[in-house]
């Protein structure tokens, strides 16, 4: 907001999730969530391009490296089932789109991408688009929605962020 306070405040919060709450892997909390992964990812992004201060965006991609390779996030390198109420199945539309930046590093760009596209790859494999308008995305990308559930709003909001950030990062050219 352009207040000076702000930005004091918020580098006062990253020192003490950095000194009290981030594991040396990119843990932020027990159990790992996406939620949580992608917003500590998220501010830390925001550091980076407010003070353009590398170390912020190590931070970034150190949280979002953790969460496409820790099998405490993954189902056979497929982000997980975090559960089917509403709350627990959106939080994969908060991760999506904040692990994605222009200006994280080569390597970890190319890996967001890789593994992007592999969960979208696999949400698409398991959607029943026999059923438009009626075709549900699982709380797990991996395995196609039981046709006898009612679906969750939340686990269709995390699917979308997918292909949207997925379509995005598809048509931005690469630098």
């Amino acid at each position: 907001f352009g207040g000076e306070n702000y930005l004091e405040d918020a580098k006062m919060l990253y020192k003490y999730i950095v000194g009290s709450l981030l594991k040396s892997d990119g843990r932020v909390e027990e159990p790992p969530l996406t939620y949580t992964q992608g917003t500590f990812g998220e501010a830390c992004r925001q550091l980076y391009h407010i003070t353009q201060e590398r170390e912020y965006m190590r931070k970034a991609e150190l949280v979002i490296n953790y969460t496409m390779t820790s099998d405490r996030c993954l189902q056979n390198w497929i982000l997980r089932d975090e559960g089917t109420n509403m709350d627990g199945s959106i939080f994969k539309a908060v991760f999506v789109p904040y692990a994605l930046d222009d200006d994280t590093s080569d390597f970890v760009k190319k890996r967001i991408k890789t593994f992007l596209l592999d969960n979208a790859e696999a949400l698409w494999k398991n959607m029943d688009r026999r059923k438009y308008p009626a075709m549900y995305c699982n709380y797990y990308w991996g395995s196609m929605f039981p046709s006898n559930e009612i679906a969750s709003m939340g686990a269709q909001a995390s699917g979308s962020s997918l292909m949207e950030g997925v379509a995005r990062m598809m048509v931005t050219p690469e630098k």
